[in-house]
């Protein structure tokens, strides 16, 4: 009879099967840092994923400790608590993140936090630099005032950000008085615009993915510059605004996707508010000019998404054959009745519609 095997301690796994494990309780982030305060071998699986992603409040905390840097991935930069009497310097954070973020060898991501006054500003952009392998960045504070700064930041016409390959500026529906949905202010708007334009345009060589919001999708793009290194484009909150009476011209639609030759994720989540006029959701109307080069008009495009897609609108009829996904939604879905307009096209005309397209390669057709 052969012996019975011996039992395995817990502790005895290996640390790839006890991450594993942990991944399958209710909250894995909490049990890995109860697990972390239970003994020396329970900290040595763990630190590694404990201190992945790290925030820091340099008006409460000091930066964490050099013996964490090998493990820090993420960063993310949150203002003082309300415990705190310091005063959030941007300039002496910026110069503090200039030394220690050379010494960060598995930084990709960095953060601006949400509130943070004034957003983001020159001398933060330009430390980033300093990191040897940041490569995404996430702007959670929009630029705006507040009660101690008049207007928000300025970024530099000439900026020296690190090669980024991603830039996230999300807050797509601004709310007041609970779920009250309104556009942003004109000059807020504006504003936003050109520092993001700038902070775009600085990485155009480089930039892979961008989320933006739609208020902002007319302006965020330096029309002089050859966005070809651009694969994914997420454009979600608000169409832009215009004239009241008028919409835009379809070449100002028409000529910033025209910019992004080598797009292959195109995702336009967009809606107006029920108090404007109709026909404003229209990105290229059927009797708009044709692209000036058709032929390469979105033509590595694999994925687009959509909402408050309209019967007149030929944006479809310009969609390569070589489309694989194609999502026809609504935005946002759990807030349709409340503020937002989003037009639902009768099954007949959104029949007829599909019927006109011919994408040989496509996989998914989501409606």
């Amino acid at each position: 009879m052969s012996p019975s095997p011996e039992p395995v301690r817990f502790e005895d796994l290996d640390d790839d099967i006890l991450i594993y494990i942990t991944n399958f309780a209710l909250h894995p982030d909490l049990e890995q840092v109860k697990l972390f305060d239970l003994s020396r071998r329970m900290r040595n699986v763990f630190q590694p994923i404990r201190f992945r992603h790290i925030w820091w409040a340099p008006c409460d905390t000091e930066f964490p400790p050099e013996e964490l840097f090998p493990y820090i991935h993420e960063l993310t930069i949150v203002p003082d608590q309300m415990s705190s009497v310091s005063k959030f310097n941007h300039i002496e954070i910026a110069a503090e993140l200039r030394q220690k973020l050379p010494l960060l060898p598995h930084l990709n991501t960095f953060y601006l936090g949400m509130r943070i006054e004034g957003g983001l500003w020159t001398e933060l952009v330009e430390c980033l630099a300093a990191a040897p392998n940041l490569t995404s960045f996430g702007i959670f504070s929009p630029w705006s005032a507040n009660e101690t700064m008049d207007e928000p930041w300025q970024l530099a016409d000439e900026l020296s950000p690190p090669p980024l390959q991603m830039i996230l500026y999300p807050f797509p529906i601004e709310t007041k008085h609970g779920w009250s949905i309104r556009r942003r202010h004109p000059l807020l708007l504006d504003f936003a615009a050109a520092n993001l334009r700038r902070l775009l345009s600085a990485c155009h060589t480089t930039l892979d993915n961008v989320e933006l919001l739609g208020e902002l999708f007319l302006g965020s793009f330096d029309t002089k510059i050859e966005w070809t290194s651009l694969r994914e484009l997420f454009v979600i909150g608000f169409w832009p605004e215009w004239d009241l009476e008028e919409r835009p011209e379809p070449s100002e639609m028409l000529s910033v996707l025209e910019l992004l030759p080598n797009l292959r994720t195109l995702v336009l989540l967009m809606s107006v508010g029920c108090d404007e006029p109709e026909g404003r959701t229209v990105l290229i109307p059927r009797d708009a000019p044709a692209p000036q080069q058709a032929s390469t008009f979105l033509a590595h495009l694999n994925r687009f998404d959509m909402a408050s897609l309209t019967p007149i609108d030929r944006i479809l009829n310009l969609l390569p054959a070589g489309l694989e996904s194609l999502t026809l939604t609504r935005y946002p879905a759990e807030l349709a009745e409340i503020d937002m307009r989003q037009p639902i096209l009768p099954c007949l005309e959104l029949l007829a519609m599909l019927a006109e397209l011919e994408f040989p390669g496509l996989k998914t057709l989501h409606v």
